[in-house]
């Protein structure tokens, strides 16, 4: 199929590249949009799922969970953990498996500042030390190659679980959940939360309890960036301060010496919970989860998703509240590296996009200020949801949960853990691929300038230049990634599904004095395409008529440009 067309009749031009778009696209990508470069699945004919990630420092990143299958090895027996590398282009570098014949899953997960990372959980079972009784904490450290380095277990003859895992900038790492017994001090009355420090080498540095005479537990952590770290969780007592009714959420910073420095407690008559905790970039920290009141905004019904941002000496700075008429909570939360955040988890509603079905994934970034810059949702008809993020080191996020769908790839059974990155840059443009030398010996060049914008009107010209003069021509572009595949003498440098603009003409000069532009501004304002929204990436590329080679090659083809659109 050509791209050809006559200048006597330029219309042609149009309806053979909307033909072409039509006839490249197969098939669309499931979880395209927003800035999205990619998302993978894995799993098993079992139950397998992804709750713990980490960056590894090289801008990949760890994820961990639990797997009822042979995700990265054989099962050895009910729910075993699993952790596995992945390069920052997705491929995954390796994968293990580890476990007793009991249950042995994977919750959490930090960077040891040494290119390896720490992988924690619960076991039921003898799995880094004598089995306490009920569930027990373990901690294991791995290299960066995949090499266990230590694996360590604690608990009482009661249930203690552990949830939250946070560097603490020296090697080491922090880790907390709750306990029903005394495990780093008397239990207060039912449940507890807890708090430890162990060193790169494994040994315990010290342990905390803190509780009521109610329920507590301990579900995020982060480092405060002075080598101490905040604790979050939910309380239905007075943990920091009155109980507003219900549950509370509430958060604590600790020093490294395990001295507490502080604790707030937040709430309505309704219920709270903390789930996700991530740094701020100045010492302070973010903090979501999920409300059934007006904690940070009127209640949009059912359950809301929350985020908040608290210095270091805990004052809060902003909260924000956002949800449907239907549940929408926060599981997961990571730093942009510009001292805003990445925040996401579940609803059933539509919170960022239109609702797949059942559950669905939801990511938004949000600047220091509290300002959303855009939201994405993401999912399939069945369940699917985010249960860890980490910082790609670019300015991006990767994360992960799981999904009972084809959410990045064939559904291997059951539940299957998923992982995705999003690009969070936005402004500036880069080039990729490679142009097609037209008849007259010239190489068409596109390039940028201004800044990418969904809001503001004008402003983001491209420009095409070395092209024929006198020639028709356009720029398509894709929504879905980048593209190397061979086409007409030169390469497609977007991936099907293809958007059009509106046909120009070059004018110009005699033999490339020709040139293409266009105000994507301009063309976003248009309403052409209602996807164009903040946060959207968009690969694009320059495409016109060159009679100087024979059908079907007789075009030309410039090299592509990527960007990200800024709010």
């Amino acid at each position: 199929m050509s791209l050809a067309h006559s200048r006597s009749n330029p219309l042609l031009a149009v309806d053979t590249l909307c033909r072409l778009a039509l006839a490249l696209a197969s098939a669309t990508l499931t979880a395209a949009g927003q800035s999205q470069a990619w998302i993978r699945q894995l799993g098993t004919s079992n139950r397998d799922l992804a709750r713990a990630a980490a960056p590894d420092g090289s801008g990949g990143v760890y994820l961990g969970g639990w797997t009822t299958g042979s995700l990265g090895g054989p099962s050895a027996g009910n729910d075993d953990a699993w952790l596995a590398r992945y390069d920052s282009a997705g491929n995954q570098l390796w994968i293990r498996q580890l476990g007793t014949v009991g249950d042995d899953n994977g919750y959490a997960a930090a960077a040891d500042g040494s290119g390896g990372v720490y992988l924690s959980g619960v076991t039921d079972s003898s799995f880094g030390g004598s089995h306490a009784g009920g569930f027990d904490a373990w901690l294991a450290r791995y290299d960066g190659a995949g090499n266990p380095l230590w694996i360590r277990q604690l608990g009482t003859s009661a249930n203690d679980v552990e949830w939250a895992a946070a560097p603490d900038g020296s090697g080491g790492v922090y880790i907390g959940g709750n306990t029903t017994g005394s495990l780093g001090g008397p239990n207060a009355g039912l449940r507890d939360a807890w708090l430890a420090r162990f060193d790169s080498a494994g040994s315990q540095l010290w342990i905390r309890q803190l509780g009521t005479s109610g329920n507590e537990r301990g579900l995020a952590a982060a480092p405060d960036a002075s080598g101490g770290v905040y604790f979050v969780g939910e309380t239905e007592g007075g943990l920091g301060g009155p109980n507003a009714g219900s549950y509370d959420a509430w958060l604590t910073r600790y020093d490294s010496a395990g001295s507490q420095l502080w604790i707030r407690q937040l709430g309505t008559s309704a219920y709270e919970g903390t789930n996700a905790a991530a740094p701020d970039g100045s010492g302070g920290v973010y903090v979501g989860g999920n409300t059934s009141g007006s904690l940070g905004g009127l209640n949009a019904g059912d359950a809301d998703a929350w985020l908040a941002r608290y210095d270091s000496a805990g004052n809060q700075l902003w909260i924000r509240q956002l949800g449907t008429g239907l549940a929408d909570e926060v599981y997961a939360a990571a730093p942009d590296g510009s001292g805003g955040a990445y925040v996401g988890g579940t609803t059933l509603g539509s919170l960022g996009g239109a609702n797949a079905g059942s559950y669905d994934v939801w990511l938004a970034h949000y600047d220091g200020a509290g300002n959303q810059l855009w939201i994405h949702q993401l999912g399939t008809s069945p369940e699917d949801g985010a249960r860890a993020a980490a910082p790609d080191g670019l300015g991006g996020v990767y994360v992960g949960g799981h999904t009972y769908g084809n959410l990045g790839g064939p559904n291997a059974g059951e539940r299957d853990a998923w992982l995705a990155r999003y690009d969070g840059s936005c402004g500036a443009s880069s080039s990729y691929c490679t142009a097609k030398t037209n008849s007259a010996g010239c190489l068409p060049a596109i390039a940028a300038g201004g800044t990418p914008s969904a809001s503001a009107g004008s402003g983001f010209t491209i420009s095409t230049t070395s092209v024929l003069d006198d020639k028709f021509g356009l720029y398509f572009y894709s929504k879905s990634g980048p593209d190397n595949a061979p086409f007409q003498g030169g390469i497609l440098c977007a991936q099907p599904p293809l958007m059009r603009t509106m046909l120009q003409n070059s004018g110009g000069t005699a033999p490339c004095g020709g040139m293409f532009q266009i105000d994507f501004n301009a063309y976003v304002a248009s309403g052409k395409d209602p996807a164009l929204v903040a946060g959207q990436q968009v690969w694009i590329q320059t495409w016109s008529r060159d009679l100087g080679f024979a059908p079907p090659d007789n075009t030309s083809l410039s090299d592509a440009i990527s960007f990200t659109l800024c709010p």
